[in-house]
Formats: C-alpha cells, structure tokens, sequence
C-alpha cells in the first residue's frame, strides 16, 4: 500500500473536523452530517499508516476529547440516554458538559470521564466529575480491549439532598464488564474507533 502524504493526511484531517464542528459530539447530527462524517472517517481510516504496537501505544497515551460519536447520533440507543439539550440530558438533574478519555498504556488503564452540571433546586448549579475507570488491554495490531473496574465521582462541595458514593467497584464477572474496539486512525492529534456494537467515535487532543 502507498505511503500517504502528509499533505493528503492533514487535508482528511481538516476535512473531518470541518464535519463534526457543530454537531455537539452527534446529538445536533442530522442524517446527511452523519453520512458525511462516515464518508470522511472512511477516506482517512483508508490512508492510515500502519502502526507497530509500542508506536500505537505511545500514540494512545493522554487525555482525548470527545467530538462525535455515532451512539448520540441518529435513532435513540441505550448510550444514546445522554441525548437531548443542547449539551444532552442524563435522566434527572444532571446535563453533560464534556466527555475524555484518559488512557495510560504503562499502567495499563483508561478512564472515561464525564464533566456535567448539577441542578438541585433551590441550590445554584454545581460541577461534577465522574470517572469510569477501566483496565487497559492492546491486542495487535489495532484492538483495544477494555474491562471496567470501578467508577469515582468528584464534587466541588457537598450538595444537601444529593449522595453519591465516591468510589464504586465495578460489579458482576469481566466478561460482562469488557468491550472491545478498533482503532481505525491515530496520530498525535486526531483519533477514531469503532466499537464491538458499531459505534463510531472521534476524538481530539
């Protein structure tokens, strides 16, 4: 396979940050956004260089933030729960601000973490972190497999009639708490994944 060009890769790049700008990580996608997000992911999924496992190692390693994902995209899946509002909505007084992805190859460990907004009347709004905490598994050349292993939420002060656990171990066997996906693209900058129930998500640094 040839080499892409640098040129024709940054172009891809731009082209696909270009589609989900807006698109409030999918939940504002109508259905030709989301065809033009999966025409450009395919266009640059097809130049991807390949990638040695340390080198797609060291490439995952950091904080990404979410842009899009197909799972807030389209009809109403079960992750698709955080749909709605300008920002999307968790059932009650929760409303998402940002979602990353924290992984660190060393030890090895990835983190999904929510950032959202909690409203409990007659008290001001309140920032929350919620980390899902994750054991990390690379299985050449490009899947990841992840297994849960518990789940933490951070808030800035207490908040009267609101009790959440700071810590929660992760129940139930690992094969139930285990998902899989590809990485389809990564470079220091942009990723893409597509997930064992065909969720498609891109990320940025």
């Amino acid at each position: 396979m040839d080499v892409p060009s640098n040129e024709l890769l940054e172009k891809l790049k731009s082209d696909l940050l270009c589609a989900v700008a807006g698109l409030d990580r999918g939940v504002a996608a109508r259905s030709e956004d989301i065809s033009r997000v999966e025409a450009t992911c395919s266009a640059l999924e097809s130049s991807a260089p390949a990638l040695s496992e340390p080198q797609l190692a060291d490439l995952l390693n950091g904080k990404w933030r979410l842009l899009y994902t197909s799972a807030f995209a389209g009809p109403v899946s079960v992750e698709g729960v955080i749909r709605g509002g300008s920002v999307g909505r968790l059932p009650g007084p929760v409303s998402v601000q940002q979602v990353y992805q924290q992984i660190d190859s060393s030890k090895p460990q990835l983190d999904n973490i929510v950032q959202a907004a909690i409203s409990v009347f007659p008290f001001p709004p309140a920032e929350a972190t919620i980390y899902l905490e994750h054991a990390l598994e690379i299985i050449p050349p490009r899947t990841v497999k992840v297994t849960q292993t518990g789940a933490k939420v951070e808030l800035p002060e207490p908040l009267p009639q609101l009790e959440a656990p700071q810590t929660v171990a992760a129940p139930g066997p690992s094969n139930l708490r285990s998902t899989t996906f590809e990485v389809t693209y990564v470079d220091s900058k942009v990723r893409i994944t597509r997930g064992d129930r065909g969720e498609l998500r891109i990320y940025c640094k």
